[in-house]
């Protein structure tokens, strides 16, 4: 995975699932290029929003490929590690996050 121009984006802070759903994405639909993982590098998420906090602690990234976004988009959405898809196409780029899994009170 390759930097887009930015100062270099972090991924071994990333969950392993996000890790391991990116290379599955390199391997079916060519390059990934990382834009944003704990530094933002678009205005796609508002300062203090639910997004900027997840790319903070490091739990989403912003990405793009040379590939169909659109098929990009609905393979992810199969992937239960990826908690959050967004596609803006503004700019390219798709974002995804990661949140851990609600606890479910037991009666």
């Amino acid at each position: 995975m390759a930097s887009a121009g930015v100062p270099a984006a972090p991924t071994d802070c990333l969950p392993a699932g996000l890790r391991s759903v990116l290379k599955k994405v390199e391997a079916r639909f060519g390059a990934v290029k990382l834009v944003s993982t704990t530094e933002l590098h678009t205005d796609n998420h508002s300062r203090g929003s639910v997004r900027h906090e997840l790319h903070g602690a490091c739990q989403a990234v912003d990405f793009k490929v040379k590939g169909n976004r659109q098929a990009v988009v609905a393979y992810l959405r199969s992937y239960p590690e990826v908690a959050g898809v967004s596609s803006y196409g503004n700019n390219g780029v798709i974002h995804i996050d990661h949140t851990e899994p609600r606890q479910i009170a037991q009666r």
